[in-house]
């Protein structure tokens, strides 16, 4: 592969959601022993999806329609990583977390 930056590296957005899915990728690694598994690699796959979902529709974009699902699926992945980044990690051995007060 050449060194030549690729079309969408010049995207703000894109840009962004690489940046969220490298910290998103550290973070998780953080998470306790009982949630790195499987909270933490639901978070790696949904912030890597923004990016990926980001440079798919670029690649599309010559294509109104589908240039604008692959963004709406950026914007679905990225909700789904402020989920994961919110829902506090379960108590070892706890299956369901508690809705918030509010």
């Amino acid at each position: 592969m050449s060194d030549a930056r690729r079309p969408h590296e010049a995207l703000e957005v894109y840009r962004l959601a690489h940046a969220l899915a490298l910290r998103a990728h550290a973070l998780s690694l953080k998470l306790p022993k009982y949630e790195l598994h499987e909270e933490g690699g639901q978070l790696r796959r949904a912030s890597k999806s923004v990016a990926a979902q980001v440079v798919k529709g670029h690649a599309l974009r010559q294509y109104k329609a589908e240039y604008l699902h692959y963004l709406a699926r950026a914007y679905a992945s990225a909700e789904e990583t402020i989920e994961h980044l919110r829902a506090p990690p379960l108590p070892a051995g706890d299956g369901v977390r508690a809705a918030p007060d509010g």
